[in-house]
């Protein structure tokens, strides 16, 4: 259902919801800081039901309709696609200042390892994948990421990303 309050929004758009729900009033909101929100709700993480509910109410501030010809099987890599995009501007002066290109190395093949690689490699970086299970590491076959699963091997690493959640 839309609340009578919503325009922009109508029953049956295909939508991706923001998780991160900030106040949007306060000193880190106004300053576009919404994760520093210190009133603000994550979906499925704190103080709002997760995505794995039948139904979740949601804000309309935090829905947005995705175009008609995108695939909802790609817009779910919305949410994880931006976690790695911000945590990649976090390094960015590491990945940015090295006078040589910096080979990299990406720790866990889940979902978030697999992005964050393809998205290394995408912007022209050497990139290796470890992960211990390899089926995850076969989803990079035809792909210019190398993989691994020898962690000993990460010393020639000039940077190294962790994303196994461990």
């Amino acid at each position: 259902r839309v609340g009578p309050n919503v325009q922009n929004l109508h029953q049956g758009d295909p939508v991706i919801v923001e998780c991160i729900q900030s106040c949007g009033t306060c000193e880190d909101c106004l300053s576009s800081n919404w994760i520093a929100c210190k009133r603000r709700k994550e979906l499925g993480v704190i103080g709002r039901n997760g995505g794995y509910c039948e139904y979740v109410a949601v804000p309309a501030r935090f829905v947005h309709r995705i175009p008609p010809n995108l695939d909802m099987k790609e817009a779910a890599l919305c949410e994880p696609t931006a976690v790695v995009l911000k945590g990649l501007k976090r390094i960015r002066w590491a990945l940015e200042g090295s006078e040589t290109e910096p080979r990299c190395a990406v720790v866990g093949a889940g979902t978030i390892g697999h992005l964050c690689a393809q998205i290394l490699a995408l912007r022209g970086y050497k990139v290796t994948a470890f992960d211990r299970d390899p089926r995850r590491l076969s989803y990079f076959e035809g792909s210019p990421i190398e993989t691994a699963d020898d962690r000993n091997e990460l010393y020639q690493f000039d940077i190294i990303i962790e994303a196994t959640g461990d």
